[in-house]
């Protein structure tokens, strides 16, 4: 399809009288416990499997079969898909693929195909904010680049550092970032050329995870040792943290960072010692303030040696994977404490995605301006924008969040 047919198609979608408007959520939406109606966590378990969680239940739902070796994943930004990597490969087609990412409906809750990849040790996944596109990172030092509506890959990107163990995308799409475990670097890959930009940003010790502000103003990288914040405008970090344990993942809303620690070891900085409701030795979710206050307070994770961590977008409730114990935690970020609510997902697990229902809400739309520029060097920087008359119906939606026509 050209360029020009695709524009045409998208002026005939907002003529029409009736539009789908998608990811606004109805006020009130979810329940009191914050989770809404039809929410679901995707756990990849060590063994090959993978466990869907109803998290109203808190229970095992499903067990899929993945590749060999699940570890990161990421869910696309309508919901409907969740991709993960699977580390040691997969059988596709009675052929064995060294590396391979499965690829899961939300909706059926099947996984609808496994993409073959060109490199071995796929590690972690993120989907880009339009969708379009998921960057698989490996540790044998390359990320390949995938392409969704085909679900193959089409692209593979050499890093400067070596065994690559998470990457996470910038909330405006144009950046990723990739963390190298064994280089203790960050390489930036610009998302409209697919190549690394600038030099690695060189932290203190090997990164576990990396993670942006919603802003896309800062990155927080959390390690073995004290986590550290990238400034991202100027790629250099600014702050090196107080070191409490043996951090694992990272989830943020908005500027608040959670973390989840396997080992909690309290600050020495004897003024934060009354705010530290976890218990010394024991896991722990360690909260950050990216804005410039630094650390928070740490909070008891409600599982043992607490590792993979995810969360609304909304920051009510967090959810924990254990790494020696095979269940998922609940953790109500409201009153920084666990629910007490655990499933058993049949495995240990270093990941997990939740997914929460996007409602399709009827609308009107009657546009009266419509403007497009082209650019036909980085078409994925072309500009199309469109103004009228818009009518989200009965319902009161909330319109602070991201949508889609």
């Amino acid at each position: 399809m050209s360029a020009t047919q695709s524009v045409r198609r998208v002026l005939l979608g907002l003529a029409a009288a009736c539009a789908a408007f998608l990811g606004a959520a109805p006020a009130g939406a979810a329940g009191s416990s914050g989770v809404p109606a039809g929410a679901k966590a995707y756990v990849p378990v060590d063994e090959g499997t993978l466990a869907v969680v109803d998290l109203t239940t808190m229970t095992t739902i499903k067990t899929l079969t993945l590749g060999s070796e699940p570890r990161g994943l990421d869910s696309s930004p309508d919901q409907a898909f969740v991709y993960v990597a699977n580390s040691a490969g997969s059988i596709v087609v009675g052929e064995i693929a060294s590396g391979s990412v499965s690829v899961i409906d939300t909706a059926t809750d099947v996984v609808v195909t496994t993409v073959v990849l060109s490199r071995s040790g796929p590690y972690d996944c993120a989907v880009t904010p339009d969708g379009l596109r998921v960057y698989v990172a490996c540790n044998t030092g390359f990320v390949c680049v995938i392409d969704t509506a085909t679900n193959t890959q089409t692209g593979t990107i050499t890093l400067s550092g070596s065994n690559a163990e998470s990457l996470a995308i910038s909330p405006d799409g144009t950046k990723v970032y990739v963390a190298n475990r064994s280089s203790a670097t960050i390489d930036v890959i610009d998302t409209a050329t697919n190549t690394l930009v600038g030099s690695p940003i060189i932290v203190d010790s090997p990164p576990r995870d990396v993670a942006f502000s919603a802003d896309g103003t800062k990155a927080i990288v959390v390690s073995d040792n004290a986590p550290e914040i990238i400034d991202v405008a100027t790629a250099t970090v600014t702050a090196t943290l107080e070191d409490i344990g043996g951090q694992r993942h990272v989830t943020v809303v908005g500027t608040i960072a959670y973390v989840t620690n396997l080992s909690f070891s309290p600050p020495q900085n004897g003024t934060e010692a009354g705010k530290l409701p976890a218990t010394p030795g024991l896991g722990s979710i360690d909260i950050y303030d990216l804005s410039g206050v630094g650390y928070v307070e740490s909070i008891a994770a409600g599982v043992l040696e607490p590792y993979g961590i995810d969360s609304f977008p909304d920051g009510t409730c967090a959810f924990v994977t254990s790494k020696n114990d095979d269940h998922l935690g609940a953790v109500d970020l409201t009153n920084l404490e666990p629910t007490g609510n655990e499933a058993n997902t049949g495995g240990t697990s270093r990941s997990v995605a939740v997914v929460a229902p996007v409602e399709i809400v009827d609308s009107f739309f009657l546009p009266k301006k419509v403007a497009y520029k082209k650019n036909a060097g980085a078409p994925a920087q072309s500009v199309f924008k469109a103004s009228g008359f818009f009518d989200t119906g009965s319902k009161v939606v909330d319109l602070t969040a991201a949508a889609t026509l």
